[in-house]
């Protein structure tokens, strides 16, 4: 009768030491010192192709520059940083003929035919 009175517990039992096993035997992964032990960064130079890369992107940005101040001349005397902050600003500052024409959504295109026709008249 003992042994029948204790069954009951065992399933406790195991699922108490089973999390107890998986508590102790978590390998913490981020924020450790003793990951990384023996690994090193062997080569930190950049690769050949890593350079010209980077030096064909650097000549095509110069080459985008020169092409942006010859199309607007009166950018000829600004720096790169004014020059990018130009054509990053609003469509205000850049020529009328740049900007995109705004389209109202409400309206279909026979709507404003028709109010362009009657405007005509």
């Amino acid at each position: 009768m003992l042994a029948k009175n204790k069954l009951h517990l065992l399933p406790f039992f195991l699922i108490s030491c089973l999390g107890l096993l998986f508590i102790t035997s978590n390998n913490q992964v981020m924020a450790m010192e003793n990951n990384n032990k023996g690994k090193t960064i062997i080569n930190n130079e950049p690769s050949e192709k890593e350079v010209n890369e980077f030096f064909q992107l650097l000549k095509r940005t110069k080459e985008n520059i020169f092409q942006i101040k010859q199309k607007n001349p009166h950018l000829k005397n600004f720096s790169i940083r004014e020059i990018e902050e130009w054509a990053c600003s609003p469509n205000k500052q850049q020529p009328k003929n740049k900007r995109f024409k705004t389209i109202d959504l409400n309206k279909t295109p026979e709507e404003e035919y028709l109010i362009n026709i009657l405007k005509q008249q």
